[in-house]
């Protein structure tokens, strides 16, 4: 069994070549090359790109063939052919990240299921998780990648739980949320902070992790941003980490993210976040809030193609590019969107609230 499996993650969202070169047929590669694992995975994004998960999830699994062969196929571990939950009770399953933090975040989510399957679920994750998802009720025990003791059962990258549950088209997602939360204390203590700001309290992160090869072509230069600063009816709260650019507009107590919960216990307490693909936008949705993603044109599978919304969490709403690398029509309509948001709450607050009515007095 392997202990180490951060040690042979694929990252599938930072594989060597993202995409084949232009004019190059992924089926047709596959078809020449059984054994081509680009291939299989490249092919594997086009199918989750256009909601074919089925055929998606198992293409996907090619990322372990050179790795842990035994990874590449675990389609139906927990869900039989006919649909029906297989039980896990007395095991030990253990989950572990196989890729980004946003990845870990976005497929946490079937330790649910799992954990109704009657498994003792472990997850194995990124040291920043640990806190925020160990305080989660179906999951039994949480280790940062590399702490795993012996005597699981079973292990499942977090990638192979979409085929091992038979999520074959997004209406089959378990999209309920929220289904991480921050630790009460720091929620208490950010709601005393954020409550005295005026507005739509409002968070933004404008770059993702600077080590993803893809970085630069989602994130936004926070310069572009500035018409959004000037909108009023918004008080502004920066949730990017270790930025080395300095935004007056900006209320930013980003020093104090020692962890992904703590950012959740912020977040918690937001109005709206609004991001680019990070594992902020993951965060925001697992916890049910409200967040508006600023996206590429030739972005992740897991957005889809031609969606506003998203299968995977209910409460976010895209707002994509037209041209590659070209934010000039995205920025103008996120402004809109938010003019008519603060516009909206500005008439709710304006209207009198309706009192109960007192009882009458019984007359004599």
């Amino acid at each position: 069994m392997l202990h180490h499996l951060v040690f042979l993650r694929a990252k599938m969202c930072e594989w060597p070549v993202y995409a084949p070169p232009p004019g190059v047929d992924s089926e047709l590669m596959r078809r020449s090359n059984p054994e081509n694992a680009d291939a299989h995975i490249w092919l594997g994004r086009q199918y989750l790109k256009k909601g074919d998960f089925d055929k998606g999830a198992s293409e996907i699994g090619w990322m372990w063939h050179q790795r842990a062969p035994e990874l590449v196929d675990q389609k139906g571990l927990f869900i039989d052919e006919a649909g029906r939950p297989i039980r896990q009770d007395g095991r030990t399953v253990v989950l572990s990240a196989d890729s980004g933090l946003g990845d870990t975040l976005q497929f946490v989510r079937y330790a649910r299921a799992l954990k109704e399957l009657g498994a003792r679920v472990v997850v194995e994750c990124q040291s920043e998780f640990v806190r925020l998802i160990r305080n989660t009720a179906e999951i039994d025990e949480v280790v940062a990648v590399g702490q795993l003791s012996d005597g699981e059962d079973l292990r499942v990258p977090l990638h192979n739980l979409m085929s091992a549950f038979r999520s074959t088209t997004p209406d089959s997602i378990p999209n309920a949320v929220p289904y991480v939360r921050p630790h009460d204390e720091e929620t208490d203590s950010w709601r005393q902070r954020v409550a005295p700001l005026p507005g739509l309290r409002v968070g933004l992160c404008w770059s993702g992790n600077l080590r993803h090869q893809r970085n630069r072509s989602r994130s936004i230069p926070v310069g572009q941003m500035s018409s959004l600063f000037e909108l009023p009816g918004v008080s502004w709260i920066s949730l990017q980490k270790d930025s080395d650019v300095a935004v007056p507009a900006l209320l930013d107590w980003s020093a104090e993210f020692v962890d992904l919960a703590a950012t959740a216990a912020l977040v918690q307490n937001l109005d709206l976040v609004i991001t680019v693909d990070s594992a902020v936008a993951h965060l925001a949705g697992a916890l049910g809030r409200p967040v508006w993603l600023l996206n590429r044109l030739d972005s992740c599978w897991r957005w889809m193609e031609g969606r506003t919304d998203s299968p995977w969490y209910p409460t976010l709403t895209q707002f994509r590019q037209r041209r590659a690398g070209d934010w000039s029509d995205v920025l103008p309509e996120v402004a809109a969107s938010l003019t008519t948001l603060t516009g909206e709450r500005k008439k709710s607050a304006a209207r009198p609230r309706r009192r109960s009515r007192a009882a009458v007095p019984a007359v004599a």
